[in-house]
């Protein structure tokens, strides 16, 4: 039906489910996939 949507409320992952040193990293997957290019992505 037009107009309706559910509005879901989504948590961070706790460190338990995260690589700390990918948080480091800043966690994007991109950023984690290419890591040659990571100056790249934190500069655009």
């Amino acid at each position: 039906m037009a107009g309706r949507a559910p509005i879901l409320q989504l948590w961070p992952f706790s460190l338990a489910e995260t690589d700390p040193e990918d948080l480091l990293k800043g966690g994007y997957p991109e950023v984690l996939a290419r890591p040659s290019q990571r100056g790249l992505w934190f500069s655009s």
